[in-house]
């Protein structure tokens, strides 16, 4: 495993299949989507071809093989992966002619300001989190995203080589903040591909205050200014006195410069806040 890979590489996805494969993930991967409290119900209105193409990657866990099929990391090598992309095929985005080339637009713009800032990128995410491996090739796939105030992301899939992220958004967002969000799923992968423990809140916590609109994001020209506020960060089940000190110390290391002397982990393992 090669210790950096200073010259990670950004494959930008536009893909139908992909798209709908990252949304059917969340579909059924996010704790508080409806398709994990009622999917009978879901299945009988208009989600049936969607969760159908679930039931197909859920009944033999092929949501790593699928991705890397979509977007070229691995050929298919199994039929029932071919089954699984020709259902998908099979399903209609509305408008998706339209949609196809404002995402194709969007990729263009980061790509460009993702090879002005690579190095950056990979220098101080280096330096504020110390991680000792990267990827060496960082897919996006991009999505659609019809609420104009809203963008999301989720990580999909990682291997030692290779992360692939999923990005919902549209024309009205800046390339700034969809690189930003990009950078937040990649920070996901890292520290697992670091092999970093962490609880599942205090890492959110970690990565929603670097980025998008973090300190991280600031560091690296991506914002003025970070604008992150606690109630943005903080879901009702970390309102607790020792999320709030948490999340006041990862202020506190940012503002402080604390990253020129040592990384994130090390420093909140040092404030005891870490075990």
């Amino acid at each position: 495993m090669r210790k950096m890979a200073k010259d990670m590489e950004l494959v930008h996805v536009i893909s139908k299949e992909a798209y709908l494969a990252a949304i059917i993930y969340d579909l059924v991967e996010i704790p508080y989507s409806p398709a994990r409290s009622i999917p009978h119900v879901l299945y009988a209105s208009c989600l049936g071809p969607l969760l159908y193409a679930a039931y197909l990657i859920e009944k033999e866990k092929l949501w790593n093989e699928v991705f890397a099929v979509l977007v070229g990391v691995a050929p298919p090598h199994q039929s029932s992966i071919e089954a699984i992309i020709d259902e998908l095929k099979a399903i209609n985005v509305h408008e998706w002619d339209k949609i196809r080339p404002i995402l194709s637009g969007i990729a263009k713009r980061v790509d460009i300001l993702y090879q002005q800032k690579r190095k950056d990128i990979v220098n101080y995410i280096e330096k504020v989190f110390g991680f000792e491996k990267f990827f060496e090739t960082l897919y996006v796939i991009y999505g659609f995203n019809p609420l104009p105030s809203m963008s999301f992301g989720s990580m999909l899939y990682f291997d030692d080589r290779n992360v692939i992220v999923s990005v919902y958004v549209n024309e009205v967002h800046r390339e700034t903040h969809v690189l930003d969000l990009v950078i937040h799923e990649l920070l996901h992968g890292l520290i697992r591909l670091n092999n970093i423990e962490l609880g599942h809140e205090v890492e959110e916590l970690l990565i929603d205050v670097a980025a998008p609109d973090g300190y991280l994001s600031e560091l690296l020209g991506l914002t003025d200014k970070a604008s992150i506020r606690l109630d943005e960060v903080l879901y009702l089940g970390q309102r607790t006195k020792q999320y709030r000190r948490l999340f006041d110390l990862l202020v506190e290391y940012y503002k402080n410069k604390a990253y020129e002397r040592t990384n994130i982990i090390k420093w909140l393992k040092r404030k005891r806040e870490l075990d």
